[in-house]
């Protein structure tokens, strides 16, 4: 009887730990989706000033410029902090 109380303690700890474990690989995970989802902003939005670079005098080519831009808003429409940023990185492109 001892032992099996003993064995049911040790199932229950190393569920617990596994709920733990299971709780910090997602969070490492979030973490690094958020990384990487920073450098696609970046590189989203260099591509859009190296397109307004390219066609500053030419009208006919500035319309790709504006599509990127357009892509690039409804990529990151719900993230306010992607927003903030892009905002940021064309003011330094300007």
């Amino acid at each position: 009887m001892v032992l099996y109380q003993i064995k049911l303690e040790l199932l229950y700890l190393l569920q617990h730990k596994t709920h733990k474990m299971k709780k910090l690989l997602f969070g490492i995970v979030l973490i690094s989706l958020y990384s990487c989802a920073n450098d696609t902003i970046e590189q989203d939005v260099q591509k859009y000033c190296d397109c307004i670079q390219k066609n500053r005098a030419n009208n006919d080519g500035r319309q790709q410029c504006i599509d990127e831009m357009s892509a690039i808003i409804t990529k990151y429409e719900y993230d306010p902090e992607a927003s903030t940023k892009i905002n940021k990185l064309v003011n330094d492109c300007h």
